[in-house]
Parts: structure tokens; sequence; C-alpha cells
């Protein structure tokens, strides 16, 4: 790689790693640089996020997890329209943030950056290796413990006052959480919500519409 390129980069990262992955039954979808696998009513995926900079190109891991039980309530009341769903987001974050979550303890999101550069043949051999390293221990670990709706209250609600890095976008990660805990019981359920109702004040239009139907949708029947 004498000059580093996304369009070589991208195919190349992921034709070496579709093996690797796809062996615990992950599907890749090379148009959306996506690994997906789907568990009865959850979908968990891997996505990567590609960049250039005067350096070279820096390469985002994505991990996601989308549980149908909670996300098609939060439908119900959202403004996108139904094409863009697959955007919806239950849990999940930067794969160099969940690697802290583990190896730190981290939950607040954090001000660095969650890329990892590649600006020569050398570096790119390293991170392909490394990658299927984060994959078994990290990636792996996070859909395989994080996929139900209990783990979605415990994560989105355990600390509603800070941006959480299992769902950093506020209004979404209100939303699902709030879901989460009515349809698990979740005694704090008042308290999450006024927390939640307080950190949305200066949310845009469109986001507290929402968060407004949800508030009806939370109504004891």
């Amino acid at each position: 790689m004498s000059e580093v390129k996304i369009q070589q980069v991208a195919p190349e990262l992921l034709e070496r790693l579709d093996a690797h992955i796809t062996q615990y039954g992950f599907k890749l979808n090379r148009g959306k640089r996506t690994f997906r696998r789907k568990i009865g009513g959850v979908t968990q995926l891997l996505e990567f996020l590609f960049y250039t900079d005067e350096r070279g190109v820096l390469i985002e891991p994505i991990i996601r997890i989308k549980i149908e039980q909670l996300e098609s309530v939060y439908h119900q009341i959202c403004t996108k329209k139904k094409e863009y769903f697959e955007a919806t987001t239950t849990l999940g974050g930067g794969l160099a943030n969940i690697m802290r979550h583990y190896d730190e303890g981290l939950e607040a999101q954090p001000r660095e950056s969650t890329k990892f550069l590649v600006d020569d043949s050398d570096s790119f051999e390293k991170l392909v290796n490394a990658l299927t390293v984060y994959f078994d221990q990290y990636a792996l670990r996070y859909f395989e413990e994080n996929s139900t709706v209990e783990r979605a209250d415990k994560l989105l609600n355990a600390n509603p006052e800070v941006n959480s890095i299992h769902n950093w976008l506020l209004p979404m990660r209100a939303a699902i959480g709030l879901i989460a805990a009515k349809q698990v019981n979740n005694p704090r359920l008042a308290e999450l919500l006024k927390i939640y109702s307080q950190r949305m004040r200066d949310a845009d239009e469109g986001w507290k519409s929402e968060f407004e139907r949800l508030k009806v949708l939370l109504q004891p029947a």
C-alpha cells in the first residue's frame, strides 16, 4: 500500500476478516460494510466506517444490537420514515469504547477517538490481526452478554445522568431505556422518566415530539 485509500483498504479489510467472523454465524454485506447475525428477535451487527485525513485511512468498527421487542415499540412513536428504522439502535457503540468498558469499567461516553489508523501496509496487517482478536475477546462477548431486554435496561438506565457508551444518542437512549424499564417492571421507572425528561429539555423539537408521545405510551393502561 504505497498511498493508502479507502477504495483499497475497505474491501481488503472485509475480505480478510470474512472467514474468521462468518464462522460464528455472521453474514457479510459488502455494500454496507457490515457483518450481521440474527438470533430470534435480535440482530447483532459489526459495522465498519471509513474516513480519511492527512495521515491515511481511519477505520471505526461499530458494534450494534437491535432488539425487536424494544425497537418495535419505539417505532410506534418515532418521527422517522420506515426506511430509516434500520438505523435504530438498542445497544452499542465504538469497538474501542466497548473494549474499555470491559478492561476499565468505562460507562460514560468519552471524548477520545474510537478510530484505528492505517497509514501503510504494516499498520494494515497489524490491524487485521488485532481485529480478529478484538472480535473474539470483546465483540462476541458483548453480543452474547447483552442481547436481552433485561440487559438493555441495566446498561442504558444504570447511570441516566451521563451520556452512555452503550447508546451515545441521548434521545434514542432515553426512549429505548424507558421502554426497556417498562417491559421489565423496573421500580425506578418514574425516577428515570423524570431524569430523562430533564435531560431532553435541550433536544431538537423532533426528538422532543417523540419523547412526549413516548410518555403517553408509558402511562398505565
